[in-house]
């Protein structure tokens, strides 16, 4: 519960800004450094020992202490951050293994981070750019393999076809997305595209 259940944190300037786990959020909560807003309540707010004193609705989900039972809280409001979200995707072979979930897109497997390379799909040789859709992660032993060739010249196939990521808030399963986070986030930002484009940076 604790860990697949989210959280939406707003800045001091009520502007959503991040999603968390609900652990990350309750140790936040402890040391003050946010407090839980309640849209169910006209948006008051509570610190974490006001918020343990409320008992949990009927039917509502609650988090189990040692010897009490706790409301989840949904949203918090930090309390000394009124940055926005940066939304600016540095292209670098970080940004591409993590969008390839660090797996070769040839052959699936998932080497650790010290196996994989970055692998031009029309190699730089014959012009191929270095953007987001001519660039995959790709193991040792397939970037041999494919060598200095297109993907039809090495008789290869890719899993999946790359394209640029996208930057949306929620990075969790939509189950676990509350109706309460309407409130705050605008749905066609929560869903934009990365804006910039960053071409040929290795």
């Amino acid at each position: 519960m604790i860990n697949k259940r989210h959280v939406l944190v707003l800045n001091k300037l009520w502007i959503a800004v991040q999603v968390i786990t609900l652990r990350k959020a309750i140790g936040m909560l402890f040391t003050e450094r946010a407090i839980i807003v309640d849209p169910s309540e006209a948006f008051a707010t509570y610190s974490w020992r006001e918020w343990a004193k409320f008992r949990a609705k009927d039917g509502e989900e609650v988090l189990h202490g040692t010897n009490q039972v706790f409301r989840i809280p949904e949203v918090i409001l930090l309390m000394d951050y009124d940055k926005l979200p940066n939304q600016k995707l540095k292209f670098s072979r970080r940004m591409i293994h993590k969008r390839d979930h660090n797996t070769c897109q040839y052959c699936g497997s998932q080497p650790g981070l010290e196996e994989l390379t970055i692998d031009h799909l029309v190699p730089r040789s014959k012009g191929g750019l270095t953007i987001w859709s001519n660039t995959v992660s790709c193991c040792v032993k397939c970037n041999q393999k494919k060598n200095n060739r297109s993907l039809e010249e090495a008789g290869m196939r890719l899993i999946r076809q790359p394209k640029k990521p996208e930057f949306s808030l929620f990075k969790v399963e939509k189950r676990f997305i509350c109706k309460s986070w309407k409130n705050f986030v605008d749905k066609v930002i929560s869903e934009a595209y990365w804006t910039q484009e960053l071409v040929n940076d290795n």
